[in-house]
């Protein structure tokens, strides 16, 4: 029996019929794991890439980035085996420590405090690569990833950006800490997006040990890896986009066969599909797709296959029911929908501050019927810089971008599939997972 479970649930019930119009359907993939899969805990193995150019002097971020290190070897999630290296980059890179395990801390510390013994520029590549080459040679069955921690411009994004593909041929995530107010995030986002990892905006050093303390906890939780989707769509339907909504934003490249990256247990992982339906509306259905996911369990080093599934809507004349909505879903489509329009007023905050302002209400409205109180309050901070100074500091623009990204919320649960009721109930009912605002035990 496979130890993934699936909910597929669109956003309306019905297509009206007789249009000439397209419709739009949005359907919910929501990914549970097995009970059982809770006793489970993979292999892990991360490296830390760490920029050590002059600029990381400034404000003590290099010294705070050592001690968070410090407290991330001492964390209860860890357990001895799991291994970790520790490459510096500036204008050259250097591994520091090669892949070693975390209970020889001793020698870990020894690279991790020679750290302070460098400066120069930023080329991220170089770091990357060393990164690279200490993981690729380990097994499937170990979890692994990167951590990168910069605060500048590199030298040679393009690069950089082709080395993240073959991390994700290699099922190696970046996670991107960006530190202070002067590194790229765009390229970090696209970093992170190409290799199904995470970006961070740390305005505050002092927050460092905690996103570490949530990340390596997830670590420990992927126990089913290399998720991955074939979408049959049906006569006239075309996959528009497929987004990761949840526990972050990530949109995955419109191209099958679709990989969807890593799952947790404990929690649950949800993705939006986007589809356009094209004319002529006849009959009584109308299938959308059929869909087939197929994972790996790194513990038990097998491949799975998820039977598959069909989605229909049946077509009506009555217009009240085809405008019904299902509210978990739109939810999650409302949570996809912010990035764009935060990315749109921080860019005409510019020129046009009056009319970013006017954008950034209404996206709070929206945070604030999803009860993401964490995004309303920097949307508040945007608009007031918005009215006393006519615009937005880089601070706050790259908390925007980034936190509409990491600070998504679980929506209400609507249970349509018995058989995985029970199930479902004893994930809402569990405590929520750490997350970034957590303190370390």
């Amino acid at each position: 029996m496979p130890v993934v479970r699936v909910i597929l649930r669109p956003h309306r019930q019905a297509l009206l019929r007789g249009v000439e119009q397209p419709q739009k359907i949005f359907v919910m993939l929501k990914f549970l794991l097995r009970k059982e899969m809770a006793h489970e805990r993979p292999e892990i193995a991360f490296a830390l890439v760490v920029d050590t150019s002059t600029s990381m002097k400034d404000n003590g971020k290099l010294e705070q980035a050592i001690q968070a290190i410090e407290q991330l070897l001492d964390y209860p999630e860890l357990i001895p085996t799991d291994q970790v290296s520790v490459v510096k980059f500036d204008d050259t890179g250097e591994t520091l420590v090669p892949l070693t395990p975390i209970g020889e801390k001793g020698m870990i510390l020894q690279g991790v405090h020679r750290l302070k013994e460098f400066q120069g520029g930023t080329e991220i590549a170089k770091g990357l690569q060393l990164a690279l080459d200490q993981l690729s040679s380990l097994p499937p069955t170990v979890v692994r990833k990167v951590f990168l921690l910069t605060d500048g411009y590199t030298y040679e994004e393009e690069e950089a950006l082709k080395l993240a593909e073959v991390f994700f041929s290699q099922k190696i995530p970046i996670v991107a800490l960006g530190l202070g107010t002067e590194y790229h995030e765009e390229f970090l986002i696209r970093l992170t997006d190409i290799t199904r990892g995470r970006v961070y905006h740390l305005e505050d050093m002092f927050l460092l040990p905690a996103i570490f303390y949530q990340e390596v906890g997830m670590i420990a939780r992927e126990v089913v890896t290399d998720l991955t989707m074939q979408c049959e769509t049906g006569e006239g339907v075309r996959l528009i986009s497929l987004s990761r909504v949840y526990p972050n934003l990530l949109p995955i490249p419109p191209s099958p066969p679709y990989h969807m990256g890593n799952l947790v247990n404990k929690d649950y992982t949800v993705y939006v599909a986007e589809f356009g339906v094209s004319p002529p509306f006849e009959g009584e259905s109308r299938k959308i797709g059929t869909f087939r996911w197929t994972y790996y369990i790194p513990t038990r080093d097998q491949r799975e296959e998820l039977g598959s599934r069909e989605v229909s809507l049946p077509l009506t004349d009555d217009v009240e029911l085809s405008r019904e909505i299902d509210d978990e879903v739109m939810a999650y489509v409302e949570q996809r929908n912010i990035e764009n329009l935060i990315r749109e007023a921080v860019t005409r905050a510019q020129m046009d501050p009056e009319g970013a302002a006017h954008t950034l209400k209404l996206v709070q409205a929206l945070t604030q019927k999803l009860g993401n109180e964490h995004l309303t309050q920097v949307l508040n901070r945007a608009m007031q810089e918005l009215k006393t100074h006519q615009r937005i500091t880089e601070s706050t623009a790259k908390t925007l971008r980034i936190d509409t990204r990491t600070k998504t919320q679980r929506a209400a649960t609507r249970v349509l599939d018995p058989e995985i009721l029970e199930e479902l109930q004893e994930e809402e009912t569990a405590p929520p997972p750490e997350t970034e605002h957590d303190s370390p035990s």
